[in-house]
């Protein structure tokens, strides 16, 4: 769809619209109940009609729940709170609309990614023209309790997304959101129960307003994003977002006569002149230079190639001194066709290295078995990961199991429990890792090593022939 990103800035801005047409007839956190139940009832039939996979372990309901909650309950919450104590739908629109920024400055604290100077910048830009926005209408039109959830509301949707990005980066979007809804519907009911405060008149415009909340944007917005998402063109998703306070800004004039006049309207131009995000460098083939204090850093991601399992692990190199990042699993559907599988990997690794950034890539390489056809079907998912890397514009290194055996574990024929012992002790984690992890932090380990036994020959133009160097 070539209007597609177009398409999911007006559906997102109509989010603020929908609620200022549902809250004059319903209580804020009632309004949002009623739309999350609705959502889950949807949500889940979905999901079991299109056999969905589910999280798998207690640790991923938790990651996701929580940053449901920070996404949903705190910021939808916010805003619907905001416009119901008068906050104009474009202004509250605006405030959250610097999100973006925060996030990318709050990754550069929390994440360990570069915050280039542009993005600093842009922040400054976006405080000054919310400023001037707010300053304008600060006592006339709402007052500081209309302001208040509204700023509640940026920092849950900020502070969401990083642990989003942080604890569970990838899930599926359908169930997924069944996680994230779940304990969001629970902690509101439990906030309108103790308060008392249920109240719904079930009049024609509340109908529509919450009916277009939950199909268009819950379902048909969330829908687009993610086929954003799968195209590709989701990697600049956050510049997008800045393209809302000024939609919602001219939707608001048309349905509500809310009206920006001179220095707020120079301020809604400051705060919508957004930098480029930096995953847009990356999937140019442009790595962003980190900022001074993490110059010395070297961040590395190593891949185990797998159609069934592809093992990734991301650890940050000081000095001599090693740290872990993160590591995981891309798993594919053993059902689906070759395609669908390899197609699995290449976005799962797309995503992963926009997320973590790293700036230099390690692979296992692939050698003949005793089953020609299961050697094929993996050199076509350790292809799928070079491509990967090669589109995000990474040096990538090759590396045999013996070499990378010998820089971790001292010798070529240890045992996969030994480098999964030995992974866990150099990267000072509380357990071993999972199998395909370990190996993949293994592979990235034996490239930080650099000049550790055979692990080092790699990086300098040699060649491999069955499984020996030449």
């Amino acid at each position: 769809m070539r209007f597609a990103p177009l398409l999911f800035v007006l559906l997102w801005s109509t989010g603020f619209i929908g609620a200022k047409f549902g809250l004059p007839h319903a209580d804020p956190l009632s309004f949002l109940l009623i739309r999350y139940l609705l959502v889950l009832s949807l949500m889940t039939l979905l999901a079991l009609l299109m056999r969905a996979p589910w999280p798998k372990e207690a640790r991923q309901w938790f990651h996701i729940g929580v940053a449901g909650l920070l996404v949903h309950a705190v910021y939808l919450g916010g805003v619907f709170i905001s416009i119901s104590k008068g906050l104009p739908a474009g202004v509250a629109s605006l405030v959250v609309g610097i999100q973006p920024l925060l996030t990318a400055v709050g990754a550069g604290w929390l994440l360990n990614e570069a915050v280039l100077a542009r993005q600093w910048f842009g922040l400054v830009l976006g405080f000054v023209g919310v400023a001037l926005v707010v300053s304008g209408k600060l006592g006339s039109a709402f007052g500081l309790d209309a302001l208040w959830p509204a700023l509640a509301a940026l920092a849950g949707i900020t502070v969401g997304t990083l642990y989003q990005k942080r604890f569970c980066p990838s899930f599926d979007w359908r169930t997924g959101a069944i996680a994230q809804f779940l304990p969001t519907a629970v902690a509101t009911g439990v906030v309108v129960g103790l308060s008392d405060s249920f109240r719904v008149e079930w009049v024609p415009d509340f109908i529509f307003a919450l009916a277009w909340l939950v199909l268009v944007l819950s379902l048909g917005a969330v829908s687009l994003l993610n086929m954003l998402i799968r195209r590709g063109s989701a990697v600049n998703l956050a510049s997008l977002f800045y393209l809302v306070p000024p939609s919602t800004a001219l939707i608001a004039w048309l349905l509500f006569d809310e009206r920006l006049a001179g220095m707020a309207l120079l301020g809604m131009a400051l705060a919508d002149m957004p930098p480029a995000p930096p995953e847009a460098y990356i999937l140019r083939g442009k790595p962003p230079r980190r900022p001074r204090r993490w110059r010395e850093t070297l961040r590395i991601l190593g891949i185990d190639p797998g159609l069934r399992s592809t093992g990734f692990g991301v650890i940050d190199k000081a000095g001599s001194k090693l740290g872990y990042v993160a590591s995981g699993c891309i798993k594919t559907d053993a059902a689906g066709g070759l395609p669908a599988r390899i197609k699995t990997i290449l976005d799962g690794l797309l995503e992963i290295i926009a997320t973590y950034r790293p700036q230099q890539a390690a692979v296992e390489i692939v050698f003949v078995n005793v089953n020609p056809q299961s050697t094929l079907l993996l050199g076509q998912a350790r292809g799928a990961a070079i491509a990967a890397l090669v589109t995000a514009g990474l040096p990538v290194a090759e590396y045999t199991a013996l070499q990378i055996k010998q820089a971790v574990v001292g010798h070529g024929k240890a045992a996969k429990q030994q480098v999964q012992a030995m992974v866990a002790r150099l990267l000072d984690l509380p357990g071993a890792p999972s199998a395909d992890a370990a190996d993949a932090l293994a592979c990235a380990i034996a490239h930080a090593h650099g000049g550790q036994g055979m692990g080092a020959l790699a990086t300098l133009g040699r060649r491999v022939r069955r499984g020996r160097l030449v």
